[in-house]
C-alpha cells in the first residue's frame, strides 16, 4: 500500500464523498422513480419521459462522480510517486519491499499456525495414549 502526502489523501476523500453522495441522490432518483410508477397512476408520455431523463442525468451523475474519484487517486498517486522520487526513493522500491515485507510476515503466521497445529495433534495422541492405560 502506498503512503500518501496528507493534501493527496484529502483530495482522494473528498472525491470519494463526492461519489458517494452523488450515488445516494442517484439511488433515491431512481427510488423515487419506482415509487411512482408503482403507484398505479396513470401519467402522461411527457412523464414518463422527464422521468426517464431524471433517470439518465442521475446515471450520469455518478458516472461522472466515479470518474472524478478516479481521477483524484490517479493524481494522488502521481503526486506520490513524485515525491518519492524528488527524495531519491523509487516507488516501485518501495512497494517491493513492503510487499516483501507483508509476504514474510504472512509466511511467519503459517509457519506459526502450523507449529501450534502439530503442537495440539502430539497433545491430543499423547492424551488419547495415557487415557487409555
Amino acid at each position: 500500500m502506498m503512503i500518501m502526502s496528507n493534501n493527496a489523501a484529502a483530495a482522494a476523500g473528498k472525491a470519494a464523498a463526492a461519489a458517494a453522495k452523488a450515488a445516494a441522490a442517484a439511488a433515491k432518483a431512481a427510488a423515487a422513480a419506482a415509487g411512482k410508477a408503482a403507484g398505479g397512476k396513470a401519467r402522461g408520455e411527457a412523464a414518463r419521459a422527464r422521468e426517464a431523463a431524471a433517470a439518465r442525468a442521475a446515471a450520469a451523475a455518478a458516472a461522472t462522480a466515479a470518474a472524478a474519484s478516479a481521477a483524484a487517486a490517479n493524481a494522488a498517486a502521481a503526486t506520490e510517486e513524485r515525491r518519492m522520487q524528488r527524495w531519491g526513493v523509487y516507488a516501485f522500491h518501495f512497494r517491493a519491499a513492503e510487499t516483501a515485507a507483508a509476504a514474510a510476515a504472512t509466511a511467519q503466521q503459517q509457519q506459526q499456525q502450523q507449529q501450534q497445529q502439530q503442537q495440539q495433534q502430539v497433545d491430543l495422541l499423547l492424551w488419547h495414549i495415557l487415557s487409555s492405560f
